[in-house]
């Protein structure tokens, strides 16, 4: 992957919740037609319990506005959710049909700081929770990345 890194840094949701707060946070968010350009869910067992564990990146892949984050803390907050929010980088130019990419983004980054999460968004951008995000955008945006031992 040649790198000139094309991003925006984007608001992301964590948090865990049941499945039937996690249908009605859903609900919600379709009813103040909230877009989820971002989206990764993952479901756990805790005591026996079903749980969800989510990152929710409002917005267009163009970016976010106030309304939406303002609207996603309220829906989380109604329904006593305890959340995270935490800048993500949202890659811009990724090929789709191109193999490796990810595996360039990961391979350059896992041993210089930590990768909470790589997942991919609309329009096949890529987001990326991590530990540094400066750190982040200056291994990403050298020429030519350099792969982790």
């Amino acid at each position: 992957m040649n790198s000139s890194l094309n991003y925006n840094l984007r608001t992301q949701f964590y948090f865990m919740t049941d499945q039937r707060t996690l249908s009605d946070i859903l609900n919600q968010l379709s009813l103040y037609r909230i877009n989820m350009n971002g989206y990764v869910q993952t479901e756990i067992v805790r005591d026996g319990s079903k749980l969800n564990i989510l990152r929710i990146v409002t917005g267009t892949t163009e970016g976010e506005n106030e309304y939406d984050l303002n609207t996603m803390r309220n829906i989380l907050k109604h329904y006593r959710v305890r959340f995270q929010e935490k800048s993500v980088v949202q890659v811009l130019e990724i090929l789709p049909e191109a193999p490796g990419q990810i595996n360039a983004i990961y391979g350059s980054l896992w041993c210089k700081l930590s990768v909470n999460a790589i997942y991919v968004g609309d329009d096949t951008k890529i987001y990326l929770d991590v530990s540094d995000i400066n750190q982040t955008i200056e291994i990403l945006s050298q020429p030519a990345l350099e792969m982790c031992p």
